[in-house]
């Protein structure tokens, strides 16, 4: 399916009038070899997009009988055939009637042979190769070529690939050896070239052969980006001074996004810009704005959404942004990374128009033929299902109008999953409680964040004033000696922090730890040991103390209503990594309670036996897609088993340079979820968020990187003052693609979530609609499938030195456009929709963490308060029964007794330290519960599974107040999406 639509694409790009390509051809670039892709992109993010020409991606072969499409044809490193005679004389014809074509390294070689004998109008006797490389001089110094090349002292002149006796111009060259030339062939140039991509492994060679490269590139006269633009405009905007429009980009330079074609087709103009949407969720398009004319300054102005009566909605519900630069903040790379140039960071974020030139007015600058991106929130929270309308208008800074947008919104009466059912999560940096970071956590719907190394001098010794940090320094002083390890109070450090994570909907918390606890143990025994050790040789009282730390603080969380906390903390690429530097630890983790994890790559997965190898001390499968169908296969056939909460997702490797990929691919990632099944449920993107790395100068760095002067980071500082936390960070395309997809994916579980449930039940032509589904079902991501998302062969093959060979050949997701996708998620509304009027009551499900407290639409749990208990405390069990009302319309009970043993299973206690029921608990656990510990204000709660209670204890009001608040952060509703909302959950 994809590689018919992508054919189809391609004709309406070249199946254009005649006028569009009047002023040249594009340019073809082709490669093959080791790495021949990235020789490709090497090219056109140095060369074509610099030199702003038109350049088609040609693969690995292009038959010379379609080289007469193009200005001129480069072909890079090698070619894998040697061409026939006819397309020999295919190539000779294109050069003699005016064709250039370059080729480099060994491509020549490939295509024509090492002798030139049965080819002499390519002007020399043979290639050749010289592995110690010649000394090379400069044979035409005043060559245009060379134009700004700087050949003074250039050792990088010094290379290998060469022509013999060559009978046209030498440019460089020693001796009988050419290493650039041209040929003159009929009207045409053949041009031969030593130097390729990989040759420019510094900034000096980059420089001087990408230079080269550019200059041929203009001498061949290929068609320029604005005349195609200006074409297009013409033939398909031709009564508009603003044209407005919409496909995907198709890469980037560091400065700017790379359009093909330069300008729209004619299936790209936008009339309307219209969002299929559900209630409570943030749904995102982008388009562009181009025109002809010196329009300068335009400004945009958004009418607030409303409802079909006209009403306008709370807050606007749409936002208007411009993909632009982010503010310059005075931070720096750590010193290993060397100096940056800020003035190179890449226009990638998406940015009010006010804060953008011309500063403080809704507006941008818009050059002549150059596009620009506008973006637009749509915001469905709090919004009742209908249709939404809206305007984007653009107008000169005179006032006159140059474009309108209508904005139509459809909200279907589906309400995004909350909780999510498919999870937003993120790698390389971690979210902590900066507010600006957790505000933007709350609004992707994110549940993931990081507690990290603890400042040791906040946390005490429980029932003292002793920091911890003070114990290890003083051991003997403060722990040795103890009966029992002393116990430790990490409210000081956490109870806030943790507060914040859960006002902003953090419910589930990864761990960057691995020191505390070995210092622990090392302070507690006096004796030492190293995490790489293999932990059955740890020392056991060292090893019994390194895990008591870790089970107190998981005990904490515990407390705090968290579940099991998940350390993670680095990608594993190799088995023998995995053995001596995860499992160690890791075992330590489980023992204490914990979830441990990596970041899974390739290693592990090709059959039972390796996997088990690891995989009984992982919680955490955090994976790249590779290995996932085999772990499937292992878990079906019961050779691989996962531990009790092992949670499974997929993590987007790669670094934050991909904020410019191609929305697409940042948006269709997450239905690899839906396409590859159960038991993944969470998609991982990053890194989000690297401050220490905010500015990075990836090429100076590493040759081969392309990317210039960006940051380990999908979010930017949203003020020069990166101090100032009230202003909001500013989002990325690759985050709002990472967001959208994630929910696309919610609505593809959804309908997996209700189908079996709806069929059993079913009777007459419902059921046999369900049949269906189900039977389609089958068929999504197939040729037969009912919307535009297919898949597409994925290989991996790697044979390292210490181990097995790893070989995975899977199919993943693919799509050609933001559009394919959005037609994907429509697809899922619509099933939806019909799902909507048979779906009952007693489809809902209310989960606290593993504690059922509404099963099948019947109340299973009660709560609990004593009748003496104080009117602010009875309120607090009462908001318990009013959370789950407001989300699914069923009442838990509240009821009021001190004697828990008549009450139904599971049993919410709510209490403060003094009411009857809670002093008795108390007593018979022998729980601190107090002013000390946990503190005034404060609680704790504890799950009595043996006893079917859950008691949220505080010391006083206050502290219930705030342990109930905590505890509704982990209800769980399912399976309400699709009734009827209550009044007050849309206005």
């Amino acid at each position: 399916m994809s590689r018919r639509r992508s054919l189809v694409l391609w004709l309406l790009v070249f199946l254009l009038p005649a006028s569009v390509w009047a002023a040249g051809k594009p340019i073809a670039v082709v490669a093959w070899g080791n790495a021949s892709n990235g020789d490709r992109k090497f090219f056109e993010y140095y060369v074509t997009a610099r030199s702003k020409v038109v350049a088609q991606d040609r693969g690995e072969f292009l038959d010379p009988s379609e080289f007469g499409d193009y200005s001129l044809v480069v072909w890079l490193r090698g070619c894998d055939r040697k061409f026939t005679p006819a397309q020999i004389a295919a190539m000779k014809r294109y050069l003699e009637d005016g064709g250039h074509v370059l080729m480099t390294n060994g491509a020549i070689y490939g295509a024509l042979g090492r002798s030139f004998e049965e080819t002499p109008w390519v002007g020399a006797r043979a290639w050749t190769y010289n592995g110690k490389r010649w000394p090379v001089e400069v044979l035409a110094k005043d060559h245009p070529y060379l134009k700004g090349v700087v050949t003074e002292g250039a050792t990088w002149l010094n290379t290998y690939h060469g022509l013999i006796d060559h009978q046209g111009v030498s440019v460089l060259g020693q001796g009988n050896a050419s290493v650039l030339s041209i040929t003159e062939v009929g009207k045409g140039r053949l041009i031969f070239s030593s130097y390729g991509p990989y040759d420019a492994r510094d900034e000096v060679a980059k420089a001087g052969i990408m230079q080269i490269y550019h200059n041929i590139v203009l001498a061949a006269n290929p068609l320029t980006e604005h005349e195609e633009a200006k074409a297009l405009l013409a033939t398909n905007a031709a009564e508009k001074k603003l044209a407005l429009w919409h496909r995907d980009w198709a890469g980037s330079t560091e400065f700017r996004l790379l359009w093909k074609p330069a300008g729209p087709r004619l299936v790209d103009m936008l009339t309307s810009l219209e969002f299929s949407s559900v209630r409570n969720e943030i749904d995102t398009a982008f388009f562009c704005i181009q025109s002809a004319l010196d329009l300068g300054t335009v400004v945009i102005q958004t009418a607030p959404l409303r409802r079909s009566d006209g009403a306008a909605t709370k807050d606007g519900g749409i936002t208007t942004l411009v993909m632009g630069q982010a503010p310059e903040v005075p931070l720096q790379p750590p010193e290993t990374y060397g100096v940056i140039d800020r003035r190179r960071r890449g226009p990638f974020y998406l940015v009010s128009p006010e804060k953008l030139p011309p500063l403080g007015k809704p507006a941008v600058e818009l050059q002549p033929l150059e596009p620009r991106t506008i973006w637009v929130q749509i915001d469905t929270q709090g919004l009742a299902a209908g249709s939404y309308g809206s305007r984007i208008t653009f107008s000169s800074v005179d006032g006159e109008t140059l474009a309108v947008l209508p904005v139509k919104v459809d909200v279907a009466p589906i309400l995004m999953p909350g909780p999510r059912i498919v999870q937003l999560r993120t790698w390389g940096g971690g979210i902590t409680n900066d507010p600006r970071l957790l505000r933007e956590v709350q609004r992707q719907g994110s549940d993931w964040a990081i507690i990290s190394y603890p400042d040791t001098n906040e946390v005490k010794l429980r029932n003292t004033d002793t920091p911890l940090l003070a114990a290890l320094r003083a051991p003997q002083t403060h722990l040795r000696g103890e009966k029992a390890i002393t116990d430790l109070d990490f409210g000081d450090l956490w109870d806030e922090w943790l507060d914040d994570y859960l006002a902003h909907g953090v419910t589930n918390l990864g761990l960057k730890d691995s020191r505390t606890g070995p210092l622990w143990a090392t302070a507690i025994t006096g004796e030492t040991c190293t995490i790489r050790t293999a932990y059955e040789e740890w020392p056991s009282d060292w090893r019994d103390a390194c895990i008591d730390y870790y089970r107190q603080l998981q005990e904490y969380l515990d407390e705090r209503g968290f579940g099991m906390a998940h350390p993670i903390w680095t990608d594993e690429p190799s088995m023998p990594s995995i053995e001596q530097n995860y499992l160690p630890l890791a075992k330590a983790y489980i023992e204490a309670g914990m979830g441990p994890g990596s970041h899974w790559t390739t290693a592990g997965w090709m059959h039972p036996t390796m996997t088990n190898r690891f995989i009984a001390w992982v919680r955490d499968l955090s994976m790249y897609q590779y290995g996932y169908p085999n772990l499937q296969k292992f878990l079906r056939e019961g050779s691989v088993k996962l531990g009790d909460g092992t949670i499974v997702g997929f993590t987007r490797g790669g670094t934050g340079l991909a904020i410019r990929n191609p929305h697409a691919s940042s948006r269709l990632g997450p239905w690899s979820i839906v396409h590859q099944g159960p038991p993944v449920h969470f998609w991982r993107t990053g890194p989000v968020w690297k401050s220490w790395l905010y500015y990075l100068d990836f090429t100076h760095n590493q040759w081969f990187r392309l990317g210039g002067v960006q940051g380990e980071r999908l979010l930017a500082y949203g003020s020069s003052d990166h101090q100032d936390t009230s202003a909001d960070l500013l989002t990325s395309s690759d985050w709002e693609g990472a967001r959208d997809g994630v929910d696309d994916a919610n609505l593809g579980r959804m309908v997996e979530w209700y189908l079996p449930r709806l069929k059993t039940r079913a009777t007459g032509a419902w059921k046999k609609r369900l049949a269906d589904i189900a039977a389609e079902r089958q068929f999504w991501f197939s040729d037969k499938s009912p919307f535009p998302i297919g898949q597409k062969p994925l290989d991996y093959l790697h044979e390292p030195k210490d181990d097995e060979k790893l070989e995975y050949h899977i199919q993943t997701v693919a799509a050609d456009s933001t559009r394919d996708i959005e037609a994907g998620k429509r697809h899922m509304i619509k099933l939806l929709r019909e799902m909507a009027p048979h779906v009952r009551r007693n489809d809902v499900q209310v989960g606290w963490h593993d504690w059922p407290l509404v099963r099948d639409g019947q109340a299973t749990a009660t709560v609990v308060v004593s009748p003496s208990a104080s009117a602010a405390i009875k309120e607090c069990a009462v908001a318990i029964s009013t959370c789950v009302v407001d989300d699914t319309g069923i009442i838990i009970p509240v009821i009021e007794s001190d004697n828990l043993h008549t009450v139904q299973q599971p049993c919410i206690l709510v209490g403060e330290a003094k009411d009857p029921p809670i002093a008795g608990l108390v007593k018979e656990t022998g729980l601190q519960l107090d002013a000390r510990y946990p503190g005034n204000g404060n609680y704790r709660i504890k799950r009595l599974k043996e006893r079917g209670i859950i008691a949220i204890l505080g010391t006083d009001a206050a502290g219930v107040a705030r342990g109930v608040r905590n505890w509704l952060a982990f209800v769980n509703p399912q399976g309400h999406w699709l009734l009827s909302p209550n009044s007050h959950q849309a206005h």
